[in-house]
């Protein structure tokens, strides 16, 4: 088990972690073959090529491996000091520092091998059981969670996340899910990480063990960290630009398929609730596509007036109505010629239209407006809709064998319901750009974090959004707390009223009556805050009132 044997984690992502040590390590096996040769190591001991045994190492490293059970040494011919711990069956660890490095007093040989090279990592790291219950921590912990090791290990993730040491829990989330996940975490002490778990499996498909490392990113522009989060090169690029986030399995898959489809010329239909970004899903996918350095057109066929859309479709020649320009115009599909046309409300077009669209889908070719010239164009089309097409189809507002055309490739972008992951993110994200933009730093409490990922918000990713910037505004202070939120988001997720905080249906005795009221305040306290330090500051009593009130209550 890995308390008692640290070699059963993957070399592969022990080699990830290792990366990140200011130290150089070297973990060499009892063969002689050289495991980890981190960064660090290379740099001090200039190595630039792969090193695969001890014989390649330099000569002092190879007489420190016939003699490894010494201590301390010193590399003159580097000007580094290593510290040789002997163990990993018959192999060695070497741990190497430039003189003015330094591991704290008393660290080696009181602590077993892998916790020494854990406390020497810049990152914290926790490693969990399937349960959740807390094995190991490193030195990091009391400066991110304002716990020791010793409150730490032993105890459940879900209890400290219910106690606000950190939310949410990324640990817990990945056990729900059952797969590696990277998140985005507040803490006690109000730092912000950045969290990546992994995990490792027994035979039988259970979960053995989870490794989270965390890194502070508190004094980081968010921007410049979510996008290296993705793996695509293509995602990140525009996810720095367009400040996308693609956090949860279900956006992932999603993203997946629409960057095979971008590499295509298909016509696309971009399907799904208003507010959950079509328009910017249309985008990617030009930038993705072979045609990113061509023109991309978006129009809103809502938003032109029907008498004038066909001439701002296709053009217009000289003369061809009163007003034109001498010249003529480009219509919008002239301009997109060799890049993208993206149709956003498509089904806003009228019927009339319609049929001259179907026929430069099929043709690529029209006439402008009062002229004879034939123009080809060659062009990807992508239409967008929040309207059942096959139901307007029925009722004939819309035709048959256009819904065909554009049919080629249907996206259903997941509303932001479905995908919950995505919502802190998404919101951390937003405050940042606010805060760029505005030039105030504000940050989120835990609770209101916690209440906003539970909003069904109905208006996707555009709702969120407003939301942000209403909080950003009405918010007094740097931290934005409950009390700034709108009285409908409240009155949702709490189930506070602004008009009359107590109904009374019917008379009982006055004192069942403080009893139920004082049971209820609690719970809806439990609600909106996840300690009872917080609890009592709510209700105005002490803390020792509220742990008192709730084992009476037995709501503990």
């Amino acid at each position: 088990m890995l308390e008692r044997s640290p070699s059963v984690l993957t070399w592969k992502f022990m080699t990830r972690v290792f990366q990140h040590f200011k130290e150089g390590v070297i973990i060499i096996d009892p063969e002689g073959e050289v495991l980890i040769l981190n960064t660090a190591a290379r740099k001090m001991l200039e190595i630039d090529h792969a090193v695969h045994t001890i014989k390649e190492l330099p000569s002092e490293i190879q007489h420190m491996w016939e003699h490894r059970h010494q201590r301390f040494s010193n590399m003159h011919a580097l000007e580094v000091e290593v510290d040789v711990i002997p163990g990993f069956g018959d192999g060695m660890a070497l741990i190497m520092r430039k003189p003015n490095q330094s591991i704290p007093k008393g660290q080696v040989g009181n602590q077993d091998e892998f916790q020494v090279l854990m406390d020497l990592s810049v990152d914290d790291i926790m490693i969990a059981d399937g349960q959740g219950k807390i094995l190991r921590v490193n030195d990091r912990c009391e400066q991110y969670y304002n716990c020791s090791k010793e409150q730490l290990i032993g105890r459940n993730v879900r209890d400290l996340e219910s106690e606000g040491v950190f939310f949410p829990s990324a640990i817990s989330l990945a056990i729900g899910k059952k797969e590696n996940i990277t998140i985005l975490q507040e803490t006690v002490n109000r730092k912000r990480l950045l969290v990546q778990v992994n995990i490792l499996w027994e035979k039988n498909g259970e979960i053995s063990r989870l490794i989270c490392t965390s890194k502070d990113i508190s004094t980081i522009h968010l921007q410049s960290i979510l996008p290296s989060l993705q793996s695509h090169l293509d995602f990140i690029e525009f996810l720095r630009q367009e400040n996308f986030v693609i956090k949860s399995g279900r956006m992932r898959t999603f993203f997946k398929f629409a960057s095979k489809v971008a590499q295509t010329d298909s016509t696309i239909l971009l399907l799904g609730e208003s507010g959950n970004g079509k328009s910017e899903l249309a985008r990617l996918i030009h930038k993705m596509s072979k045609r990113q350095h061509q023109p991309f057109i978006s129009i809103n066929c809502a938003a032109i007036p029907e008498t004038l859309m066909e001439s701002e479709m296709f053009g217009y020649v000289e003369g061809a109505f009163t007003g034109t320009k001498r010249q003529g115009k480009k219509g919008f599909f002239e301009q997109a010629n060799g890049g993208t046309i993206f149709l956003d409300e498509v089904a806003e077009l009228p019927l009339s239209l319609q049929a001259k669209l179907l026929h430069v889908l099929q043709n690529k070719s029209f006439y402008r407006v009062g002229g004879s010239d034939l123009i080809q164009v060659n062009i990807r089309v992508m239409a967008a809709t929040n309207h059942n097409l096959e139901e307007l189809v029925e009722s004939g507002k819309f035709r048959k064998d256009l819904y065909y055309r554009l049919h080629v490739i249907p996206l259903a972008v997941p509303t932001l319901r479905e995908r919950p992951e995505d919502i802190i993110p998404l919101l951390l994200t937003t405050l940042e750009m606010l805060n760029a933009r505005e030039g105030v730093e504000k940050q989120f409490s835990t609770d209101v974090l916690s209440l906003l990922s539970r909003y069904h918000w109905p208006g996707n990713v555009r709702e969120l959004q407003n939301m942000v910037e209403w909080l950003y505004i009405a918010s007094e202070g740097e931290n934005i707390e409950v009390d700034a939120l709108p009285s409908k988001i409240k009155e949702s997720l709490l189930g506070i009223s602004e008009e009359l905080p107590i109904i009374i249906k019917k008379i009982i005795p006055l004192k069942d009556a403080i009893d139920l009221v004082e049971k209820e305040l609690i719970k809806k306290a439990q609600t909106m805050v996840t300690s009872t330090y917080k609890i009592a500051d709510l209700l105005k009593i002490n803390q020792s009132t509220v742990v008192r009130k709730l084992n009476k209550m037995d709501m503990l």
